[in-house]
């Protein structure tokens, strides 16, 4: 168990709002995966949900918990940190309510909110970096008790891997707070944007350059700490994310200004999508039966890694024939199967110590990453089946039907059990 005052209540606040919000997110496109007549309706909602109210929400979290546990730096002013909170869930708020009343102007509300978010975000973790540095708050060692946090502690042996991970987690929030603000900008282009955006260079952005890059960056960070792979040599890490960077400028590039360069930049995205899902894939099947701190992890959040790798292969694979990055079926993909599994992976890994809980009936989390597994293959069969003439015979409807409610379900079965053995726990200490 960590110590109340290592990971703080924003973090945490951070994380447990993200959670809230996808199982709205969850419900929402469970629901309208099973009633296709209200997808003009809940679309949009589920598309704003998903990689802002769940994924951003939780990389902040996860960013100052991290920062904390590994380093002892915390931001100097709380009060910048509940700020920060506010304007990235009350963008979220403002934007789905106003796509429930169809309003523009309160759309753009919640865009400045959301666009402002990034900004406070990095002023807070600059200045808990520079005030920590300044007055050495540094945590001792030994305030973090359980090895599993101990691992995210910093280390000689990974710094090279690790340089290459805090640099693109770096420049993803620098690609975010540029996208955001091209969201907000491009709002005042058009009567009604909130169809637009989910096919936008700026949204292409958000979810390859803010959001798969910070996935890649903390997979890089963990992988070999958490699953006891061996560290991944720094200058094939750093290759694979020069690759994928080139890879993403080129292709927004091609979506904002030159659609005829599409058929080469989408393959290099496959290329460089394929290229660091092997890389990471390869290590954690090596050494698969790895112990860390003489410690195995469980083998549920090791098979959770590697289906959420075995995702993003089958993506750049996709990519490499030519599947546009926009589709339903490739943001499903991105979000759903590659995202959203490693969450899972990393949960179940670390969220016992972190929340001082842990989930000891091993068929439960089989059966979670089963449903869950199960509900983004049969979904992107749906997808595919609607999109490529070969597979128009698929019953799409309703394969499209059950795989989000598989999915949904599968949502609910991994986040609901950690609240439930905290409340438990507290009652039982009472």
């Amino acid at each position: 168990m960590v110590r109340s005052h290592i990971v703080d209540t924003l973090a945490k606040a951070l994380i447990g709002t993200a959670f809230f919000n996808f199982l709205v997110g969850a419900f929402l496109g469970g629901y309208m995966a099973s009633v296709p007549a209200l997808i003009p309706k809940i679309g949009p909602l589920h598309g704003e949900i998903n990689p802002f109210g769940w994924l951003t929400m939780m990389i902040y979290g996860m960013t100052y918990a991290v920062l904390a546990l590994s380093t002892g730096y915390r931001p100097p002013r709380a009060a910048v940190g509940w700020l920060h909170y506010g304007l990235a869930e009350l963008g979220v708020a403002v934007i789905v309510v106003a796509q429930l009343g169809g309003s523009p102007a309160w759309l753009r509300v919640g865009l400045v909110l959301q666009a402002m978010a990034p900004f406070v975000f990095l002023g807070n973790l600059l200045s808990a970096v520079i005030v920590g540095k300044k007055k050495g708050r540094q945590f001792p060692q030994d305030t973090v008790r359980s090895s599993a946090l101990a691992l995210l502690q910093r280390s000689d042996v990974h710094q090279g891997a690790d340089r290459v991970g805090q640099r693109g987690t770096d420049a993803a929030l620098m690609v975010y707070m540029v996208a955001a603000v091209w969201m907000l900008a491009s709002s005042f282009r058009t009567p009604d944007p909130q169809f637009e955006f989910p096919f936008s260079p700026a949204f292409f952005l958000v979810s390859y350059g803010w959001i798969g890059t910070t996935i890649w960056s903390v997979a890089l960070h963990l992988l070999p700490r958490v699953t006891g792979s061996k560290p991944l040599l720094a200058r094939f890490a750093a290759l694979a994310q020069w690759l994928w960077w080139l890879a993403v400028l080129l292709q927004t590039v091609s979506l904002a200004w030159f659609p005829e360069l599409s058929a080469f930049t989408v393959r290099l995205l496959g290329v460089a999508m394929t290229d660091q899902a092997v890389l990471l894939m390869l290590p954690l099947l090596h050494n698969w039966h790895t112990r860390v701190r003489n410690e195995r992890q469980p083998v549920w959040s090791r098979a959770a890694w590697l289906g959420a790798f075995t995702f993003a292969l089958v993506l750049g694979i996709l990519l490499l024939l030519g599947l546009a990055p926009l589709s339903l079926l490739a943001i499903h993909l991105l979000f759903l199967g590659f995202a959203t599994t490693l969450v899972y992976g990393v949960g179940y890994g670390l969220f016992p110590a972190f929340l001082g809980v842990r989930l000891t009936n091993q068929a439960y989390a089989w059966g979670q990453l089963a449903l869950s597994g199960a509900g983004v293959i049969v979904m992107a069969l749906a997808f595919a089946g609607a999109s490529w003439s070969s597979l128009r015979s698929l019953p799409t409807g309703a394969l499209l039907a059950i795989g989000g409610i598989l999915a949904a379900i599968g949502a609910y079965a991994f986040i609901l059990p950690w609240p439930l053995r905290l409340l438990r726990q507290r009652a039982n200490n009472t």
